[in-house]
This record gives C-alpha cells, sequence and structure tokens, in this order.
C-alpha cells in the first residue's frame, strides 16, 4: 500500500459524510433500537458516526511501519495505539469469531508498543507480523459489515465497507510480503470504484455488490491461511493486560457500539491534525480535500458532544454546524474567506478544549490521576490551536503545562502526577479558556 493510496481515500469521504447522510442514518439508528444506558467507563456511540473515519486504522498501521523502518521507536508506538484503539472499536460490534482475532490481533499490538517504547524491538518480522495480523483482522470485520448492510439493503454502505476491507487486505499483504494474482488485484479496482458511486450517492448495482462480496470473502480466508503458517515462524510476546472497566458493560443495542472509556485516549489530537490537514488543504486551493478534513473534525464533536455535560455540548452543536456548512461550502466550491475559516477552527477547538476540561476535572474528583492528566492535556493542546486561530497569544503559566505532561505530545508513562499540580493547571486552563472566549466575541 502507498501513502497516496489513504488520500484517494481520504478524498471519496467528501460526499459520504455529508449532513444529510448523517441525519438520516441517526434517526434511522434511533427508530430501530434506543440508545444503551450510559455506565462509568463505557461510552456508546451511533455506529454510523464511524464512517467518515473508516479509513484511519489503515493510516496509522502504515505509519506504524513507516517509523519503525526509520527507527523512530516512540512515533511508531504511537501510532500502533491509535490502531488498537479502531481495533477495540470494532470488537465492539463484531461477530464473536471475528472479535476474538480482533482481541488478539489487539494484545500482540499492544506488547508491540509497549517494546517500542522501551527501545526492545529489533525484529521487523515480529513488526510485520503483527501489523499484517491487525490488518486482516480488520478486513475481515469490514467484510462480514459489508455482508449485514448489503442483507438489510444498504448498498452504499456495504461498498464502502468492501471498499475498507480492501485497503486493509493490501496492507496487510504488503506486511506479509505477500503478492494478490492479477484476478484480486482487479477485484480491488473494481471495490474501489464502488465505493466512489457510493461516496457520490451514485447507484451500487446489488449483484456487483454480491460478486464483491463472494470475491473478498475468498482473498480474506486465503491471505489468513498465508498469515497463519508465516506466524508459526515468529515468536510473539505474551499478552500485556489492560485495566479492565469496574462496571458491568451495558446491554447491547443494534445500531449503538460499546467500547470502554479509554479507547480514545491514543486518538485525542485526532481532531487538530484533521483541522491542520484542512488549513493546508485550503490554502493550496484543494477546497475538496480541504471539506473532507473538516467532515473528519466535525465526527469528533459529535463524539465528544454525546458525552459532554449540557453547556458544552451546546457549544459543540454550535461549532459542528458551522464547520459542516464551511465543509458543505469548500465541497460546492464557493468561495471561503481565511477569517471566517480561521475563527470556525477557534471556536470548534475552544468547544473540545472545554469539554476536556470538564472531563479532567471529573477525574480529578473521583482521584483518577492519569485520565484527569490526559485529558488536561487534550485542554491544552486545544486551546493552544484556538488560540493560533484567533491570534491570541496564551501566557507563560499555560505553557509550562506542555513541559510538565507531554511535551511534543509524546505521552511519558513515568510522570508522577499530583492532585494539586493537576488542581492548578486546570484553573490556569479555566483562565485561559475565558480570555480566549472574550476574544472571539470580540470585532475581528
Amino acid at each position: 500500500m502507498k501513502f497516496h493510496r489513504m488520500a484517494v481515500a481520504g478524498w471519496m469521504l467528501a460526499t459520504v459524510a455529508s449532513l444529510a447522510v448523517a441525519q438520516d442514518e441517526e434517526t434511522r439508528a434511533k427508530a430501530e433500537s434506543e440508545r444503551p444506558a450510559d455506565k462509568p467507563g463505557w461510552v456508546v456511540v451511533e455506529e454510523t458516526w464511524w464512517y467518515p473515519l473508516r479509513f484511519e486504522s489503515a493510516e496509522a498501521l502504515e505509519s506504524a511501519r513507516y517509523h519503525f523502518r526509520r527507527n523512530e521507536e516512540k512515533a511508531a508506538a504511537t501510532e500502533v495505539r491509535k490502531a488498537m484503539s479502531w481495533l477495540k472499536y470494532a470488537a465492539g460490534h463484531a461477530m464473536p469469531i471475528t472479535r476474538e482475532k480482533l482481541n488478539s490481533a489487539m494484545a500482540e499490538l499492544s506488547a508491540v508498543a509497549t517494546d517500542l517504547d522501551a527501545g526492545a524491538i529489533t525484529d521487523a518480522a515480529r513488526m510485520d507480523s503483527a501489523l499484517a495480523a491487525a490488518s486482516h483482522a480488520l478486513a475481515e470485520w469490514h467484510y462480514f459489515k459489508a455482508k449485514e448492510s448489503l442483507g438489510k439493503d444498504e448498498a452504499g454502505y456495504a461498498a464502502q465497507h468492501l471498499e475498507a476491507a480492501a485497503e486493509h487486505l493490501r496492507h496487510a499483504a504488503d506486511s506479509a510480503h505477500y503478492e494478490y494474482g492479477p484476478d484480486t488485484i482487479s477485484l480491488f479496482e473494481q471495490v474501489d470504484e464502488n465505493g466512489r458511486l457510493a461516496s457520490e450517492q451514485r447507484t451500487v448495482d446489488n449483484n456487483l455488490l454480491g460478486k464483491h462480496l463472494d470475491g473478498i470473502e475468498m482473498a480474506v480466508k486465503e491471505l489468513g491461511e498465508t498469515l497463519k503458517s508465516a506466524s508459526a515462524n515468529v515468536a510473539a510476546s505474551p499478552p500485556k493486560s489492560s485495566p479492565k472497566s469496574t462496571t458491568t458493560r451495558p446491554a447491547e443495542s443494534p445500531g449503538w457500539v460499546i467500547v470502554e472509556e479509554d479507547w480514545w485516549h491514543p486518538l485525542r489530537y485526532d481532531f487538530l491534525d484533521a483541522l491542520q490537514r484542512a488549513r493546508i488543504h485550503y490554502r493550496a486551493q484543494e477546497q475538496k480535500k480541504a471539506s473532507d478534513e473538516i467532515e473528519k473534525a466535525v465526527t469528533w464533536l459529535k463524539y465528544a458532544e454525546n458525552h459532554a455535560e449540557a453547556d458544552t455540548a451546546s457549544d459543540l452543536s454550535t461549532a459542528r454546524a458551522e464547520l459542516n456548512d464551511f465543509s458543505e461550502a469548500l465541497q460546492s466550491g464557493q468561495p471561503v474567506a481565511a477569517k471566517s475559516l480561521d475563527a470556525a477552527f477557534a471556536r470548534a477547538s475552544a468547544a473540545l478544549a472545554k469539554h476536556h476540561h470538564f472531563r479532567a476535572s471529573k477525574a480529578l474528583a473521583v482521584s483518577d490521576l492519569k485520565t484527569a492528566a490526559i485529558h488536561l492535556m487534550a485542554a491544552a493542546d486545544h486551546v493552544r490551536a484556538a488560540a493560533h486561530s484567533a491570534n491570541h497569544e496564551y501566557g507563560p503559566e499555560f505553557s509550562t503545562i506542555y513541559d510538565r505532561y507531554a511535551p511534543y505530545g509524546h505521552w511519558d508513562e513515568t510522570i508522577e502526577f499530583t492532585p494539586d499540580q493537576i488542581a492548578s493547571n486546570l484553573t490556569a486552563i479555566e483562565q485561559e479558556l475565558a480570555k480566549l472566549a472574550e476574544k472571539l466575541r470580540s470585532p475581528r
């Protein structure tokens, strides 16, 4: 797999994630089932929430391999943990046989990430084996989701899942140094074309989808046998257990996904990354690509909105609607002023900073210092991004937070947290948010 394939995949998300489709699917999901009850330690999200981000796992796996080959172990570990989050998400609503494979791949990636942080991995074969297994498990998951969608007569979603399955099969094959035959390569190209049709809300032939479904199934099985044989020659580390939620898992309900609350932690900067890429594409006059990245950012706003307290949820909803308007304008080629776009980015980043500040305060209240610090760091990063977009200069006390917790975005597990220090930092962020809110209210 090449990096340009991911760019093409991102381009194809434009229409799929349109506000109209999101609203229709939201109505459908709520109509067919009730939202599971919230429980501490668990996150409940709509199943369709994830569609604009469905290629992110493949990007993370490819980036992990890229950084590993450059001897950038800590950067590789960060990308591995992002991929683990998407494996955890998929396992949250997978069939039992696929869930077992997803969990197994997740356990091996967890061991790999720990060893990468410690500088203990020198065997490229083990790294490739772990990445290939993860991609293959995700490809199988997408295959079954495509089959499920086709059974519900949802051809567009079936086409998108098949497209994602093909992308993961390519990455798994690259990691396993496996070459598909010409028929399979041709199949992947046809699947990609159907994905394009679906992204443009054009009709997809159900009979052709059925044929592609059979072809992807064969490709999943074929590669699975190869990986099974290869894994016997690669020594895997024993899986390291991760802390489990202290409450029982909420009851399952069709149309909803349930995952442990900490699944999100490795992805906490993805909103800001999406906005930064949107800004780069906008300045390069690549309006459609800028629109695609804004749609990804909107997805994260929606996620936060569903788990925010009332006041912040209102701010997030307003920011989401504003970014949707800009995304649609850019997609249709309408002129968008840079000043207006920067202001919208600032308001959205500030709303997410407020959300993370609340979550940090809540964690601190129950003495969960690590979770408090993780959300505090995310709040600080979103304030910094908002300040940059709004041309706001923050004070030196705010800047020291980065040196204390995670300079340059890398989380250090050896950091010791104290309640007083976290409380003091939260106060500094709250004060900065108030100054920023005043700046955003003032005429520009």
